[in-house]
């Protein structure tokens, strides 16, 4: 799976005419700048998401973590944020339609906010990631659409030793 993902490594960005757009589970809706980098090292992928409030200019999440093997098989994801909180989950890739990143997270320590899971699709064309968190939480308890954007890539990376 790693190697279906090399293709579409580097760091992509959301416009100033198509910044990000989010609902809150208050009901707030947010539009934000984002940034994306994916970078393989060795034989795991390094995942970094920072987004910023348009509005106030106050960081709004930022994220960062490894994509790697799972022992016994398949693929996990590992995440740590500003919020204190770690997110561990499944990654899938699905080569149907356009080619797509999918992770899962369902365990969640230090977590002051309620989350009962979240769903990140990353979905890939030419230089452009349109990408989707989902959240479920207390206020929301099934997975819904959370914050979206349309990022382009900016550059790409190379592999790190």
């Amino acid at each position: 799976m790693l190697d279906r993902l090399t293709p579409y490594l580097g760091t992509y960005r959301t416009t100033v005419s198509e910044p990000g757009e989010g609902v809150c589970p208050t009901g707030v809706a947010t539009r934000f700048h984002e940034e994306l980098t994916l970078e393989r090292v060795d034989d795991w992928i390094r995942y970094r998401q920072h987004a910023v409030d348009l509005a106030t200019g106050k960081v709004l999440h930022d994220e960062a973590g490894a994509i790697r093997a799972a022992p016994g098989g398949g693929f996990e994801v590992a995440l740590a944020m500003n919020s204190g909180r770690l997110e561990h989950g499944r990654v899938t890739w699905e080569d149907a339609g356009p080619p797509t990143l999918r992770t899962d997270s369902v365990d969640f320590y230090h977590d002051r906010l309620g989350v009962l899971g979240t769903r990140r699709w990353f979905r890939f064309a030419a230089d452009r990631c349109d990408k989707e968190l989902w959240l479920a939480a207390t206020a929301w308890p099934e997975l819904r659409r959370h914050m979206w954007a349309h990022l382009h890539r900016i550059g790409q990376a190379s592999p790190s030793q």
